[in-house]
């Protein structure tokens, strides 16, 4: 304790006053406020970096598209790896030799290959080595030395054309025997009745029948008393069991006539 009384009055006052957590409270306060800056501190930058605060960071997930050229190629190569992607294109290629057009025309069909001939007829002669790659590809057992032909392209367009004569006659031959195994059909006019038509007809038998067995009942009474007998009673067994198919007309025609 100090001797002098004035500053023992004065820290007396002090000590009387003298409460902890006024000093904890400005202690938080200022931790609060230095918060305060970080978080909007961390928000400028957010910001800046294209990011959203309190979210999820935007991370890129898709694949690197990155080229690692490990060789420089030539203007060359690149040319021939553009005209082999483009072998449609290919016209008249001037005086350019035909080594270093090789890569492309190894890539060609036989139909890009005819095409770039009728554009360059020069190639004819240093093209055969690729016709004979397509006769042995298309024909195995085929070889110019057993030929008449001194090219492999000459070669080659004689044997489409065989195989295609031999592939006509066999469509031929196919075509005619399915025309004899069909047989041709034949037309008939059948001329259709009416159930009227029938129904006259019935009724036109069925008359002349009467009529003819009433013609031989008179002949056979001209004749002897005992066998026109003989005849009535034969008549009469006759009419008393008539036909199932008689006994249908005979009714039809009365029913027609009472009507």
């Amino acid at each position: 304790m100090p001797e002098n009384p004035f500053e023992r009055e004065i820290i007396q006052s002090l000590s009387s006053r003298y409460d902890p957590y006024i000093y904890n409270d400005v202690s938080d306060y200022n931790h609060h406020n230095q918060s305060n800056r970080a978080s909007v501190e961390e928000k400028n930058l957010m910001k800046m970096a294209g990011m959203k605060f309190k979210g999820r960071t935007q991370v890129y997930a898709g694949s690197s598209k990155v080229i690692n050229v490990s060789k420089v190629f030539r203007l060359q190569d690149i040319c021939i790896k553009v005209l082999m992607n483009h072998v449609d294109k290919i016209y008249e290629v001037g005086d350019l030799p035909y080594f270093i057009l090789k890569p492309v025309f190894s890539k060609c069909s036989v139909q890009q290959l005819r095409r770039i001939e009728a554009y360059n007829p020069q190639l004819i002669e240093d093209t055969d080595e690729l016709w004979r790659d397509f006769c042995e590809k298309e024909f195995k057992n085929k070889r110019l030395n057993d030929s008449e032909f001194d090219s492999w392209r000459d070669l080659y367009n004689h044997l489409i054309e065989e195989r295609e004569e031999k592939l006509k006659k066999i469509t031929n031959n196919i075509n005619s025997k399915q025309r004899k195994a069909i047989p041709e059909r034949k037309t008939q006019q059948i001329d259709l009745k009416t159930p009227s038509e029938i129904r006259r007809r019935q009724e036109r038998n069925l008359n002349s029948n009467l009529n003819n067995r009433t013609s031989t009942f008179n002949l056979c009474g001209s004749g002897s008393g005992g066998g026109s007998k003989q005849l009535n009673s034969t008549v009469i067994q006759n009419k008393s069991k008539p036909a199932p198919l008689m006994k249908k007309l005979l009714q039809m025609r009365q029913s027609k006539f009472r009507r």
